[in-house]
């Protein structure tokens, strides 16, 4: 009898034990854990976004650079001016070229309280070399154009007299921006 008895004893603090230790890993080590990770994760965050601010601080010099740069060419406040500066770039494109203009037409887009956007439309004809000299031209003038759309056709059948029609549209910066 005294032998069962110490056997009881030391099988009810097993499973007292056993117990403490389930309630310890569902109160404690299983939060604790969570934690842990969720900790580690966030860590892990902000370690790569200090690595890339570092990264942006390095570079900082040549994006302002950049930026001025683009500010310095970006068209007039006016719309006026800026329609003025922008029909006056595709004379010289057209002089440059030797294009033939059939039509140009300015359209205000997007106003907004930081930029606008002054959209052309331009109706050309020549042969393929002034063809390509003119869309050289927009594409490598300061003045910040971006090229929309473009169509080319055939005026006859051997392809030596091409019409063009080009999209394209200029950056205008509020002072907000600037």
């Amino acid at each position: 009898l005294p032998m069962t008895k110490n056997r009881e004893r030391l099988l009810t603090f097993a499973a007292v034990g056993l117990i403490g230790l389930f309630a310890a890993d569902k109160l404690i080590f299983t939060p604790i854990g969570r934690a842990w990770s969720g900790r580690s994760a966030q860590i892990a965050s902000l370690t790569k976004s200090l690595s890339n601010g570092r990264l942006l601080m390095e570079r900082e010099a040549s994006i302002r650079s950049y930026w001025k740069e683009i500010r310095s060419n970006v068209l007039p406040a006016d719309e006026s001016v800026a329609e003025g500066a922008v029909m006056k770039s595709a004379a010289r494109w057209q002089e440059e070229s030797g294009i033939g203009f059939r039509s140009r037409k300015p359209q205000w887009k997007k106003q907004d309280d930081d930029y606008g956007t002054v959209e052309f439309r331009v109706d050309a004809t020549g042969n393929i070399e002034s063809v390509t000299q003119f869309l050289f031209a927009l594409e490598a003038d300061p003045l910040p154009v971006k090229v929309e759309s473009l169509e080319i056709t055939s005026r006859d059948s051997e392809g030596r007299e091409l019409m063009i029609g080009v999209r394209f549209s200029g950056l205008l910066l509020t002072g907000k921006s600037k």
